[in-house]
């Protein structure tokens, strides 16, 4: 019949999930409350207010550009497409949380 072919992904680092964190609190304390908190997102008195002129520059510091190491361009690819594919993998389908796939379950179980 058909020939199987294997792909691989490239795992996403902590570093990776991280980023993409950062970036996106970033996003939505700025949407949710126009301010941003550089360093510490528990203290609201650190927090500044930002213009739209400013939020997009600290995005697009944050977003960063290919191939830069901080950057979350290529990141964001990793862990939302790295989850998806364990999840589809992994997972029980007919689960709304994440629980091993019962074969998978039954396995594990079986080794302990």
């Amino acid at each position: 019949m058909g020939k199987t072919i294997e792909m691989k992904m490239a795992k996403a680092s902590k570093e990776d999930i991280e980023r993409c964190i950062k970036f996106f609190q970033f996003i939505e304390e700025f949407v949710e409350y126009g301010t941003h908190t550089p360093e510490n997102d528990e203290f609201e008195e650190e927090s500044i207010d930002l213009d739209e002129e400013a939020f997009v520059e600290k995005l697009r510091e944050l977003w960063g550009g290919r191939f830069k190491a901080a950057a979350v361009d290529c990141a964001w690819t990793r862990v939302v497409m790295g989850c998806d594919i364990l999840i589809d993998n992994c997972c029980d389908p007919s689960s709304d949380v994440l629980e091993w796939k019962p074969e998978i379950a039954k396995q594990l179980a079986a080794t302990e």
